[in-house]
């Protein structure tokens, strides 16, 4: 498990398969392994309309504490 070992679980950076339904499962695995207030970075947010679409639903979402987008490309988010 991440949380035990010398990998605090503060900061991820995604960027692989850019379909909003893939990403979402590999969000929610880092979920389980991160502390609040730990930040994901995913690449390539304007990549498909089904990527931009994830990415609103996914800045937007009661889990997330603050998001922020970086030119065209890249978002961040903050866990609540």
């Amino acid at each position: 498990m991440l949380r035990d070992s010398w990998y605090p679980g503060w900061i991820a950076f995604i960027d692989g398969i850019h379909v909003g339904e893939v990403v979402d499962r590999q969000i929610e695995i880092l979920k389980q392994n991160m502390r609040n207030g730990s930040l994901i970075i995913l690449d390539d947010i304007n990549f498909s309309s089904d990527m931009n679409s994830y990415w609103k639903k996914l800045a937007f979402n009661e889990k997330v504490k603050a998001s922020a987008e970086f030119g065209s490309r890249l978002g961040i988010i903050e866990l609540s």
